[in-house]
């Protein structure tokens, strides 16, 4: 089983406190908060909560949270006991492993709320004699262990639900570590599944990191097992009648004919030409990092800064970010609107002249469908294309910035800094412009990629535009 080296520690820090607390002879009634592993699809968060389950010598049970329509199917009624123990009445005993997936599902506005039900499973009182109201009699589950997956957690997930879960982010995998997974792994499951021995059909490393590099654009690997499940096809449909005992190498060329012409923009490390107004963006989506063009075009106007998704939509003026006291990811203001003040207000500071603005309209396109913690996180990538655009001077093509700004051009913290790192990554970016705020996260990003790629924290948009354009 291959777990991101960034992550075993957190994961195995976490076991070793837990499985004392469960077997250990002594009361402890402090709180137990549940591993959750959060990341996006196909990262292998289910697999390796099961994995870690197993390797403990623990039965293991899953209960699918995604799938529940009201709370009386989470807590439980007169009528029908909840699906946590329905779960556990799955279990060989009461001392499995219980894997509750996609939490980060479950509605906040249910009444009891999803927070009452973390806090009734990360509780000894509560997990001694445990209740969901479809009987009168208790079930003791402090001797379960719980492992809990999502995919991103809401913004409230920020607040007090934290309290109850001990977060492990899985962002995705390094292409490197991709080959490992495909060939040790995939395969030999997918050829296990089809009733075929482990050496029936053979990819070596350069044929599978081709298979990565020009066809696939995610940090999991989805996409991956669909291509490796159509070549182990197409090759025995073809090959096995022929050489029945002989075992197929499949190679790129043969891959090419397999699946056609690469589909991923990534495969070509996304060259691009040197035009003012063009830089990257990255944000985080629903399947994680996502590395896309962020366009700023100038023309002949009356001094408009409009803004565009990159599928068309303008984004409405009147869009606020919503944002609480505990904690900001972008702006209090519309991320776009910050953008426009900033340049008005640093006209001298930057070089750019007034008749520029007076005379022209700028459009600015940024990708769209961004997690909603992340939304302001295109701020300063977008500034950087519009005053690359006013200038005239093209950005960096190997820079990324990232994160939130003020009016002020302070720069404020991002989300999601590993899972758009790791984006960048694949996309060939060498250097990234990340919020001072944000630097102790680097401890956590796995030392190949500070070998690739050079870490500039910065504090003010002035300073990341010097350090972007050419």
């Amino acid at each position: 089983m291959f777990v991101p080296e960034h992550s075993t520690d957190q994961i195995i820090d976490h076991l070793v406190i837990r499985e004392n607390q469960i077997l250990t002879e002594q009361v402890s009634y402090g709180p137990r908060p549940i591993l959750c592993l959060v990341g996006p699809q196909g990262v292998g968060k289910s697999r390796l909560a099961k994995y870690i389950g197993t390797h403990l010598g623990r039965d293991v049970q899953t209960a699918e949270l995604g799938r529940l329509t009201s709370p009386d199917e989470l807590f439980g009624s007169a009528d029908r006991p909840g699906i946590i123990k329905q779960a556990v009445s799955q279990l060989h005993n009461t001392s499995g492993a219980l894997v509750l997936q996609n939490v980060d599902a479950l509605e906040e506005d249910w009444r009891p709320s999803p927070t009452t039900f973390l806090q009734k499973l990360s509780q000894l009182q509560t997990l001694e004699k445990f209740d969901d109201g479809s009987s009168n009699n208790p079930i003791d589950l402090s001797q379960v262990l719980f492992i809990a997956t999502g995919r991103w957690l809401s913004e409230s997930t920020h607040g007090r639900t934290l309290e109850y879960l001990d977060v492990v982010e899985i962002n995705g995998h390094l292409d490197d570590d991709k080959i490992k997974i495909a060939r040790d792994t995939l395969l030999p499951s997918i050829l296990q599944e089809y009733c075929f021995s482990p050496e029936a059909v053979r990819l070596d490393e350069d044929t599978i990191g081709t298979l990565i590099r020009s066809y696939t654009e995610e940090p999991g690997t989805v996409t991956l097992e669909q291509l490796l499940r159509l070549i182990v096809q197409r090759s025995i449909t073809k090959e096995l009648p022929i050489r029945p005992e002989v075992p197929i190498l499949v190679t790129v060329e043969e891959v090419a004919k397999i699946i056609g012409r690469p589909r991923s923009r990534s495969g070509s490390r996304r060259r691009r030409r040197d035009v003012p107004g063009l830089t990257f963006g990255s944000v985080v989506t629903p399947t994680g990092g996502l590395l896309d063009d962020i366009e700023a075009v100038q023309m002949p106007g009356t001094g408009k800064i409009r803004v565009f998704e990159n599928w068309g939509g303008q984004i409405p003026s009147s869009t606020r970010l919503k944002s609480d006291h505990r904690t900001v990811w972008g702006s209090y203001e519309q991320p776009y609107e910050v953008l426009e003040s900033y340049i008005r207000s640093h006209l001298s500071d930057l070089g750019i002249s007034t008749r520029s603005l007076e005379e022209f309209d700028v459009h600015i396109s940024v990708p769209s469908n961004p997690q909603p913690q992340d939304v302001g996180s295109l701020a300063i990538a977008a500034t950087i294309a519009t005053a690359s655009v006013l200038l005239d001077r093209a950005v960096d093509t190997e820079v990324l910035a990232i994160g939130g700004m003020t009016g002020h051009g302070r720069i404020l913290r991002t989300y999601g800094t590993g899972a758009k790192i790791l984006a960048a990554h694949r996309g060939g970016i060498r250097r990234i412009l990340l919020p001072r705020e944000n630097e102790h996260e680097l401890r956590n990003i796995p030392e190949v990629l500070h070998d690739a790629i050079t870490f500039i924290p910065v504090d003010d948009v002035g300073q990341a535009i010097a350090v972007a354009l050419r």
